[in-house]
C-alpha cells in the first residue's frame, strides 16, 4: 500500500485590507497560529471535491491545519492533528465502497495505517501509534458527535 503524498499547495486564507503576505508559507502559519474551526474548513473544502467533507474531532488533539492533495489525480482533502506531541494525518478518500478495507497495517513505511468508512465516506488515518491505539482514535473521530 503506497502512502498519500501532497504535492497541491496548501489551504489559502483571504489577506483582508492593504494587509499582504510575502508567500503561501506565510498564509499557512497564519492559519496554524489561530484556532481553526472544523466548520471553516468544510466549507473551504465545499466543491472542490465531489462529496461532503466532515472534518473529524479526534479525541484529546488538536486541529493543525487542512489541506488538498493529489493522490493519483484525485484530490483528497487531508486534516492534520497534534496529539500529545504526535502528528496524525487523517485522509477523505471520498466516497465509500460496498468492499472498503476497514482495517489497519502497521509498518507501512514506518506509519500505521488505519481504514473505515463513516457516513458515505471513507476515511484513512495515518499516524505513529500502535495498531489497537490509532484503531481506536479512528473509531471514536468517526462516531456521531452531538456538538458540531
Amino acid at each position: 500500500m503506497l502512502l498519500p503524498r501532497a504535492s497541491t499547495p496548501p489551504l489559502s486564507c483571504p489577506v483582508r485590507g492593504r494587509a499582504k503576505l510575502a508567500s503561501r508559507r506565510s498564509c499557512v502559519a497564519s492559519w496554524r497560529k489561530r484556532a481553526l474551526s472544523t466548520g471553516v474548513l468544510e466549507r473551504w473544502f465545499g466543491g472542490k471535491v465531489g462529496f461532503t467533507v466532515r472534518i473529524p474531532r479526534v479525541p484529546a488533539s488538536r486541529l493543525l491545519g487542512a489541506r488538498l492533495c493529489n493522490v493519483g489525480g484525485q484530490k483528497i482533502p487531508l486534516a492534520s492533528y497534534d496529539r500529545q506531541g504526535r502528528r496524525m494525518s487523517l485522509f477523505a478518500m471520498g466516497p465509500a465502497t460496498s468492499d472498503a478495507d476497514e482495517g489497519c497495517q502497521e509498518g507501512v513505511r514506518g506509519f500505521t495505517l488505519c481504514r473505515r468508512a463513516a457516513a458515505g465516506i471513507e476515511y484513512m488515518l495515518v499516524s505513529d501509534y500502535p495498531q489497537a491505539e490509532a484503531k481506536q482514535l479512528l473509531i471514536a473521530a468517526l462516531s456521531p458527535q452531538d456538538s458540531r
